[in-house]
């Protein structure tokens, strides 16, 4: 059974999320807004004895409605960052001005001390971590990724029209003819194609060496399928994550059991297609890297349709979006064939998760699917998904989310 190690390569901020959010009163942020500190509380009371009278009469004190907006400087005297021993973990401190982690601490501490403005509670969604607080990849995230370039790759003219008749009527059926892709005689887990594939999770590391909290905003625009020029305007609340730090490196190892495959006896007892007997490592980084390249040039064209405008607070730098669609493009074209490049965790959104793209670029019948689905079913003349998620590095410039370089190397 061939074995690989892989390594992702961070191309942008990378925020897997548990689902989970921490409260301002969860946390301290350094006076120079560089660094993030998490403490266990229950070791805080431990060794600062005096703290909890003081932190239990702040609590007391506080109306129901301010709990959620209040900070752990006020209800702690002693400051947490000058003590490791009390922390869970704290974040990585960049030394650049212009950093991602720099702008989205500076713009999380800014909405703390102006958060009487808003009736918005401000969190910070927490990435996925070991028991102890080391910052790990899932490999189900990557692999999800996979899966979704696969069927990508594998939907004929012929599958197309039965998703696209089915989609309105039965959306059910619709995901199960695209879950045939991947089935053998039988829909179950163990007759599933991807069960080649066995990943591990990648390594984890300390929190100091790769999370960074990034503010994170919504940008709607009006794009159309045309090539007219579309408005678009920022969602007036801010997003904050914990987020893998760019040019960040992490290993995992892979099996790749292509006994299932070749093996006579283990394909015809699980079934498998002509299709699906050609899968293999080398065929599965072409589809990736074919399906990522469509979606660059998928969002190249909605940001280039946006109609910029330099003094209205609504805009939106497309320079540095579009920069790295392009740039990415030239990586995708230069890859070698056990290299990948795919998009994961949050604000990949729907088409880059889903095999949506395929359907608004060659269905017919997808303003039927919208309605029938309500997938912003009140704006068909517009492009779906009509918003993205943006990672700032300013109030205006922005970066896409989510982006990694996959290589895999064979090990003997």
């Amino acid at each position: 059974m061939p074995r690989y190690q892989y390594i992702v390569e961070t191309l942008s901020p990378i925020h897997i999320g548990t689902g989970e959010t921490m409260l301002p009163i969860e946390f301290q942020i350094s006076k120079d807004a560089r660094q993030m500190f998490v403490p266990e509380l229950d070791r805080v009371f431990s060794k600062y004895p005096r703290e909890v009278d003081h932190f239990s009469r702040q609590l007391k004190n506080l109306q129901p409605n301010k709990i959620s907006t209040t900070t752990l400087d006020e209800l702690l005297k002693i400051e947490i960052d000058k003590d490791d021993e009390v922390l869970k973990y704290k974040t990585y401190r960049p030394e650049k001005e212009n950093n991602y982690g720099k702008f989205g601490l500076d713009k999380l501490k800014y909405q703390l001390s102006h958060q009487s403005n808003s009736n918005r509670a401000i969190e910070v969604r927490l990435a996925t971590k070991t028991p102890d607080y080391k910052v790990y990849i899932p490999a189900t995230s990557i692999k999800g990724a996979l899966r979704t370039a696969w069927a990508y790759a594998n939907v004929d003219e012929s599958l197309l029209r039965k998703i696209e008749e089915s989609a309105s009527r039965n959306p059910e059926e619709a995901s199960r003819y695209i879950q045939d892709i991947f089935q053998g005689k039988e829909r179950q887990a163990n007759y599933d194609l991807f069960r080649v594939l066995q990943l591990s999770d990648t390594e984890a590391k300390l929190a100091q060496e790769v999370l960074y909290v990034v503010a994170i905003r919504v940008l709607s625009a009006g794009v159309k399928s045309s090539d007219q020029m579309a408005g678009a305007k920022w969602k007036n609340y801010w997003i904050f994550c914990e987020a893998i730090a760019i040019k960040r490196k992490y290993e995992g190892t892979l099996f790749f059991q292509d006994e299932l495959l070749k093996n006579d006896i283990a394909s015809k007892a699980l079934g498998w297609k002509e299709s699906q007997k050609k899968f293999t490592l080398e065929a599965l980084c072409k589809a990736v890297n074919d399906f990522s390249q469509k979606v660059c040039e998928w969002e190249s064209r909605y940001f280039s349709r946006i109609q910029n405008k330099p003094d209205n607070p609504d805009n939106v730098e497309l320079k540095s979006i579009l920069k790295f669609y392009e740039e990415l493009k030239k990586d995708i074209q230069k890859a070698d064939k056990n290299t990948c490049f795919l998009s994961i965790g949050y604000g990949s959104g729907w088409h880059k998760m889903t095999v949506g793209m395929l359907l608004e670029e060659k269905s017919k019948r997808f303003a039927e699917t919208r309605r029938a689905l309500k997938l912003a079913d009140r704006y068909l003349d517009f492009e779906y998904p009509k918003s993205r998620k943006l990672i700032m590095i300013s109030d205006t410039k922005a970066y896409p989310l989510g982006w990694i370089k996959l290589q895999f190397n064979q090990l003997k």
